[in-house]
């Protein structure tokens, strides 16, 4: 007789699962990547337009703010900008009556169990 016996049947059977579970795997990864990237791209536009607001409707001074959007959890923080050494530059700054002020936006969320972060800084001067 001509065909397959139910031992090779149930063999290919188990070889072919065990490739599509391996596939399946490689599949789940590359979407769950694919959802990180949206879900930081997402948080960066936020961050991005925190920090572009700042000196507009977030005034540009001394201060904390902070809210939601969606998902996202966003914090702007403008301090006092701490010089690493002083020089001359900064000597200049301070005659002219300029006042740098370091902005730090952090943009959370959370996915699944685990907390996401991004950060984003930037130095901004006063005129005071």
């Amino acid at each position: 007789q001509s065909g397959f016996t139910l031992m090779e049947i149930l063999v290919a059977f188990g070889i072919m699962s065990i490739a599509l579970g391996a596939l399946m795997s490689v599949f789940n990864q590359g979407l769950s990547a694919s959802q990180m990237s949206q879900f930081y791209a997402e948080a960066s536009v936020i961050a991005q337009s925190k920090l572009a607001e700042v000196g507009r409707s977030i005034t540009l001074e001394e201060s904390e703010d902070d809210g939601n959007i969606g998902r996202y959890h966003w914090q702007v923080v403008i301090s006092p900008y701490e010089w690493p050494d002083e020089d001359e530059s900064t000597a200049n700054l301070a005659g002219n009556n300029l006042k740098p002020l370091h902005i730090l936006v952090r943009v959370d969320w959370k996915l699944g169990i685990r907390q996401k972060l991004l950060v984003v800084e930037s130095v901004q001067i006063k005129d005071s």
